[in-house]
């Protein structure tokens, strides 16, 4: 699957740019892909789509480890973010923004934010937080469907077709990760993304006394199989 065929490519640079300080490319994976870098790009399209379609967007936070480096496919991780931060970024202006049915509807700053928290180690995982209201029960066993969608139809490359959550979700598996959504009824979602991949470094980085237990376990692992 070609993901994010006839869009921009991540700030990361394509398989065929001269490859950058501690990146290179293995075919079209990019080790020491830089994570908040191909989020930024994802970012910066989704509110672009939803201030062209709903004529405003929330701001978005990144926090965490802003760092991390892994080898991954820059164009999977795009995809992916892409889909859920769209799909954020409706909700909360739906819920809270000019079309929702409140009397005093938030504009631009005032709408509540979508928070993303990037942590790393054994494994690279990515948070994205949102108060755009959840999703109704009864819909949220379908989410995973293709060509399901909770938004109305119409509204572009925004959301509406169906396959950006299921399709998502294969990106992230075909590294051995997977996507977790958590439901807040009437409030927002969580979602984690698990890429499935260390992060670069990881065993300089790790404190000495997780080295020794690592050793340690190693090591009676080895006794048990003799």
């Amino acid at each position: 699957l070609a993901a994010g065929q006839g869009r921009r490519p991540p700030r990361g640079g394509g398989a065929g740019d001269k490859p950058k300080a501690n990146s290179q490319w293995v075919g079209v994976v990019q080790t020491g892909c830089l994570i908040h870098d191909v989020i930024l790009d994802a970012v910066e399209d989704a509110r672009a789509a939803c201030r062209l379609h709903l004529r405003d967007a929330p701001s978005v936070y990144i926090d965490g480890f802003k760092g991390i480096r892994c080898s991954y496919i820059p164009e999977h991780l795009y995809t992916i973010m892409l889909e859920l931060l769209k799909n954020s970024m409706r909700a909360t202006v739906e819920l809270h923004g000019r079309s929702s049915n409140s009397h005093e509807p938030l504009f631009g700053e005032s709408l509540p934010p979508t928070r993303i928290t990037i942590c790393g180690g054994e494994d690279v995982i990515i948070r994205v937080s949102d108060r755009g209201g959840g999703i109704p029960p009864q819909s949220f066993g379908r989410i995973w469907n293709f060509s399901f969608s909770t938004a109305p139809q119409g509204i572009g490359e925004l959301a509406g077709f169906g396959h950006g959550l299921p399709l998502s979700r294969r990106y992230a598996r075909y590294w051995g990760g997977d996507i977790e959504v958590f439901n807040m009824e009437n409030h927002g979602l969580d979602a984690y993304i698990r890429l499935g991949v260390r992060e670069d470094g990881i065993d300089a980085k790790r404190p000495e006394w997780k080295k020794r237990d690592s050793l340690v376990g190693e090591g009676i692992e080895h006794r048990t199989r003799r």
